[in-house]
């Protein structure tokens, strides 16, 4: 857990670290005046990627809650991170092959930061609470509202059997049923 938080607390100054590390790697290692160019293309690119993925991180309950990283984003964007690392060195016989990996890489990680995010943004359902904080599922929208139930519920018919008979809508049974009690009575 203390890796996942650290990484979390990395990933604001990685997006101004890493673009920096390519300037000062660059100068230590001699590189030649060519990848200057890359340099100057390829900074604001990392910036810009390390933002929107620790934006599309920290977007996340999760994460906000556990103040960490998943072990997947662990994996990938500090996969990607160690690949601008090495990227800085500039003095490696496979630095092209480097480049497409990090490239890669950090398109992988990309796909999984917004997979993640909607899976944990889609709505998987609404837990309301009485105001005795007793939760319940409130009824689906497409549910008729005629007013005869406990907030929009529909009392069964009296032939409709659902092991016995009671007046009070399946939902209001379960978990609150002094609130539709007191509510029926109001009415």
């Amino acid at each position: 857990m203390a890796l996942r938080h650290g990484f979390y607390r990395w990933l604001i100054p990685a997006a101004f670290v890493l673009p920096l590390w390519l300037f000062v790697g660059w100068i230590v290692f001699g590189a030649n005046p060519l990848s200057l160019l890359w340099v100057l293309l390829s900074a604001p690119i990392v910036l810009i990627g390390q933002l929107i993925l620790t934006l599309l991180v920290r977007a996340r309950p999760t994460a906000r809650a556990e103040q960490a990283v998943s072990w997947t984003d662990l994996a990938l964007i500090g996969g990607w991170n160690v690949l601008i690392v090495a990227l800085g060195v500039f003095s490696n016989p496979w630095w092209w092959s480097l480049f497409a990996l990090t490239v890669v890489v950090g398109f992988v990680a990309l796909v999984a930061a917004f997979q993640q995010l909607w899976r944990e943004a889609r709505p998987a359902g609404s837990l309301l609470r009485t105001p005795a904080g007793v939760g319940y599922v409130p009824a689906p929208r497409g549910a008729a509202r005629d007013g005869a139930g406990c907030r929009g519920h529909r009392r069964p018919r009296e032939r409709r059997l659902i092991g016995i008979l009671n007046p009070l809508p399946r939902p209001c049974r379960s978990l609150a049923r002094f609130w539709c009690t007191a509510a029926s009575v109001a009415e």
